[in-house]
């Protein structure tokens, strides 16, 4: 058959009731993607001719026509018509009840974007695949539901070619697939594609009530800043280190860190309830010799005892830190799991989440995405990670980016606060200050335990730099939420 004499059967069709049989040269509603520079064309596999007639958000009206294809399904940019048949042409009747506004008939979806390599010849077909994978998991042939072909299945929106072999693929993902909840929108973003050989998740866009169903930190810098007492300067914070000292040994390490001013004394991430570190006893004593030397100085400063374990055993932990006044906690989200930690946010929302990044290195996801973006989501309200220039090889660019992810405006989603760390050196604060700004905390701890007998007068210099730093006009600016 050819365009003009082609008429398709819609065996469903969203906005508006046809006739089982109209005519394919006519204006429909269809959800599609919004495609650049999708103005006019043809698609040869399919044979169909399309003519964008009116765009709004993520839908189009647009006029089509078959040029050639028999009884099989058409599913193309979104487009998706039903057993083509040939026919005579006449009048496009319209039945039932009249369509409805194009913003009334969108889906709802999130975008997905992904680091992709590839040859340039097979660049669209993985795309594609990847669409399908993070959706339905089958071929299209394998699928007779129209809901699923239209609401379900996901669908690329944009191929961006950034040089040779790398390609930025936008996903459009329906929402209703996420069930609204944590584990499953990590699934639908991240799932099976996150097995695939040269793809990197790099970034996700959700859409307003899809966020509205994730609250973010519950304090967040702002809040940060209010519990310390701090409002125009940068913070500091510390660790006690290493694990196997005796608890003795790390109450008194509590107590020098906060007699030299620093806000935040957090537990090394490795420190947990071993024989020779069990949490109850280790947290108690800590707790009170910070509260302790809090009290000499006159100034507030926090203890925050690490928080590990299985679910059971993460809720009677935090029951305890609860009970002992504690304020603010360290969380590793990537080992307790992103869910876990959400649901333990949401349970305990009193603490300050202080995020390690232990674990996040083992999967190809980006780190300003998954620092930046999804621990921030999740309920963290200050995030560690790693600096540039210390002891691990990440770049300034990769670094600071996590910082601005940070901080960046979200919808309702509270700022978090930047907690740069890994081998800084004292003699680095300046610069690093001038980096990443007023909002952020530093994180030193082996630079200052190397002070060893001197450790007291060695952090004192840490909280003094921080302290009276003027900050150069390039450095960052503050955040505003």
């Amino acid at each position: 058959m050819n365009g003009a004499d082609g008429r398709a059967k819609i065996v469903e069709e969203r906005g508006a009731r046809l006739d089982r049989e109209s005519p394919l040269r006519c204006g429909l509603d269809f959800a599609l993607p919004p495609i650049a520079a999708l103005d006019r064309r043809r698609d040869l596999n399919a044979g169909c001719e399309v003519s964008v007639e009116e765009r709004t958000g993520d839908l189009a009206r647009v006029r089509f026509a078959v040029g050639r294809r028999g009884d099989a399904d058409v599913v193309r940019h979104g487009i998706r018509l039903s057993r083509l048949a040939p026919s005579q042409p006449s009048a496009c009747r319209r039945t039932g009840k009249p369509a409805r506004p194009l913003e009334a008939l969108s889906v709802a979806w999130l975008t997905a974007r992904y680091l992709i390599e590839s040859e340039p010849e097979l660049i669209e077909k993985r795309a594609n695949a990847l669409a399908l994978e993070q959706s339905v998991e089958c071929p299209l042939e394998a699928i007779g539901s129209q809901f699923v072909l239209d609401e379900i299945v996901a669908r690329v929106d944009q191929i961006k070619e950034l040089g040779e072999r790398r390609y930025l693929v936008d996903v459009k993902i329906a929402t209703a697939t996420t069930g609204g909840e944590p584990a499953q929108l990590l699934n639908m973003i991240f799932g099976n594609c996150s097995l695939w050989e040269n793809v990197r998740f790099v970034d996700v866009e959700l859409p307003r009530d899809l966020l509205a169903r994730f609250p973010g930190p519950r304090h967040g810098m702002a809040g940060i800043r209010e519990l310390v007492g701090a409002r125009g300067r940068p913070l500091t914070a510390t660790a006690t280190k290493p694990q196997g000292l005796p608890i003795s040994e790390l109450a008194r390490l509590c107590r020098t860190f906060v007699l030299a001013g620093v806000d935040i004394v957090k537990d090394d991430h490795g420190i947990a309830d071993q024989s020779y570190s069990p949490y109850a006893e280790r947290v108690q004593a800590c707790q009170s010799a910070v509260v302790d030397a809090s009290a000499e100085t006159g100034k507030p400063a926090f203890y925050a005892p690490n928080l590990i374990g299985s679910p059971r055993a993460l809720r009677e932990r935090a029951r305890i830190a609860r009970e002992l006044g504690i304020r603010v906690v360290l969380v590793a989200p990537m080992l307790m799991g992103l869910p876990a930690f959400f649901d333990l946010v949401d349970e305990f929302p009193e603490f300050v989440y202080l995020a390690h990044p232990s674990f996040g290195g083992a999967g190809r996801i980006d780190t300003s995405l998954l620092f930046g973006k999804i621990f921030r989501l999740f309920g963290a309200d200050a995030v560690i990670f790693v600096n540039y220039g210390g002891r691990f090889a990440y770049s300034q660019e990769e670094s600071l980016s996590i910082a601005e992810a940070l901080r960046a405006p979200w919808g309702h989603v509270p700022p978090a606060m930047p907690v740069p760390a890994g081998g800084m050196l004292v003699e680095r604060v300046p610069e690093l200050l001038d980096r990443y700004g007023p909002d952020s905390m530093l994180l030193i701890g082996g630079n200052l335990l190397i002070a060893r007998e001197h450790l007291l007068e060695r952090t004192r210099e840490f909280v003094t730099r921080v302290a009276t730093h003027r900050f150069s006009e390039t450095a960052a600016p503050a955040a505003t939420h």
